[in-house]
């Protein structure tokens, strides 16, 4: 199934993951980051300042995934 945000198309990989507890942060950047390549084969960019921030291998990239707010902790 598609989403179209990036928190959703994060939260269905950690569900397909097993829904853990915890997640390495490694990890989530991981998902977020082959969510956002889907995304752009698409043709979308709901998280415009993420790919800013990806591109750019900016240090805000860390706190802004970590800002989402998941119902793991990202370690």
């Amino acid at each position: 199934m598609a989403h179209n945000s990036l928190r959703d198309c994060i939260i269905m990989k950690w569900e397909a993951d097993g829904s853990p507890q915890s997640v390495q942060y490694n990890r989530v950047l991981d998902w977020a980051m082959e969510c956002d390549s889907d995304f752009e084969r698409r043709g979308l960019n709901p998280a415009p300042a993420f790919r800013k921030y990806l591109k750019a291998r900016h240090p805000l990239l860390k706190s802004y995934l970590k800002r989402m707010h998941f119902r793991f902790t990202t370690v």
